[in-house]
């Protein structure tokens, strides 16, 4: 065979300018890597906390492998890759593709989901004490039994848009209460035993534990019980004389 042959078989596998387009290449994987990345920080704070949130995760990976078995392709030391015929590419190379599209097709997928759920599930809206408002799904708020009582005392509908005034809770408990409600949403009902009402304390979560753990004793110390009821909302239903009658009752224990 003569020496020219083997010659114009690569030169129709290797473009005259390999370099210029391997540049160019690279120039258009680091745009998209920005872009890309740009939308999984989006998903992420849209988002929030939710169970869907492990889908920037895969979209990621999916996003290295691919970006990888690009890179891998269009190197100037192997460039023939990229412009080699589909028969002459490796398996390797388009089990890596694959695996790079199902994972970011996968995320996709779950952020789509994600969404058509949450227009999907009827929310209502709860004002606090301090006018600030929640938009919150119904069967969480119902975790509360206080708000499930309200809202049957009201005949109030879940696609109702109308707001729940709840003037004895502020803002930062209410969110309290809702991010504690949104965890245990999916937890099974508690038998009602009548025989044994006493409330147990050794059968906590490790998250409930890691949850309620606030201090606090710095919350009320060194207030006046004023203070400490209107830190917590708690109204005043003593009369003076009753609060005097207190008062005598624990001088004792008052700092002298």
């Amino acid at each position: 065979m003569p020496a020219g042959d083997g010659s114009s078989e690569t030169s129709q596998l290797v473009p005259p300018s390999s370099n210029a387009n391997y540049s160019y290449m690279n120039l258009i994987n680091n745009f998209a890597a920005i872009l890309f990345n740009g939308i999984i920080i989006y998903c992420c704070f849209r988002d929030g906390v939710s169970l869907f949130s492990f889908h920037p995760i895969l979209m990621s990976i999916g996003w290295l492998i691919f970006m990888c078995t690009a890179v891998n392709a269009v190197t100037p030391g192997d460039f023939a890759t990229e412009w080699m015929p589909i028969r002459l590419r490796s398996a390797r190379h388009w089990v890596l593709q694959l695996v790079a599209a199902t994972f970011i097709l996968t995320g996709f997928i779950i952020i789509l989901t994600n969404k058509i759920i949450n227009e999907t599930m009827p929310n209502i809206k709860l004002q606090s004490s301090d006018n600030e408002i929640f938009d919150v799904d119904v069967e969480i708020a119902k975790c509360s039994v206080t708000i499930k009582t309200m809202l049957e005392d009201l005949g109030m509908d879940d696609d109702e848009e109308e707001v729940v005034p709840l003037p004895n809770v502020n803002s930062a408990i209410l969110k309290k209460v809702i991010q504690w409600a949104t965890y245990h949403k999916d937890d099974p009902p508690l038998p009602e035993d009548d025989e044994n009402k006493e409330k147990r304390t050794d059968d906590i979560s490790s998250w409930d534990a890691d949850f309620l753990k606030v201090d606090q004793g710095n919350m009320i110390k060194g207030k006046t019980p004023e203070e400490i009821r209107k830190t917590f909302n708690i109204k005043n239903d003593f009369t003076a004389a009753e609060e005097e009658q207190v008062r005598k009752e624990n001088e004792w224990c008052e700092e002298k």
